[in-house]
């Protein structure tokens, strides 16, 4: 029974994203294969989600001020990594910052506040989609 728990644990992949929103626009960022998603990553093994969020929007984005306000949405998908299936588990956190200066890195293409009027029609997946509309049905 343990090598099976252990086998599951290895297929899945916990992960925190965060939402920013300024003016109803959504910071976004472009991955290497041209899909958009939240600025966010995988949580290390020992780290806490608000930890890896911190660390992780720090390494990504050069922001050290940042306020995790709220959980907004957790979900799953399953995709492809190196041949082998995961799972990856999500959790959609609601930050603020002041900061503005972006910082360039080599893990994303693009970073960009996209209106969320334009939400819909960007080659991302159908998750932060709807994690994002949860989030702004609850700020009307």
């Amino acid at each position: 029974m343990v090598s099976m728990v252990k086998h599951t644990a290895d297929k899945t992949q916990r992960t925190v994203k965060a939402l920013f929103e300024r003016d109803k626009k959504i910071l976004l960022v472009k991955d290497q294969k041209g899909v958009w998603e939240l600025p966010g990553g995988r949580i290390n093994p020992g780290e806490k989600p608000q930890q890896t969020l911190r660390r992780e929007l720090q390494e990504e984005l050069g922001w050290n001020r940042v306020d995790i306000k709220s959980t907004v949405d957790y979900w799953s998908f399953a995709a492809d990594v190196r041949g082998a299936a995961r799972t990856f588990l999500v959790t959609v956190y609601f930050c603020e910052t002041d900061e503005e200066t972006i910082k360039e890195n080599e893990e994303y293409t693009e970073f960009r506040w996209v209106p969320v009027s334009e939400l819909e029609n960007l080659n991302m997946r159908d998750g932060y989609k709807n994690s994002i509309k949860k989030f702004l049905s609850r700020r009307m």
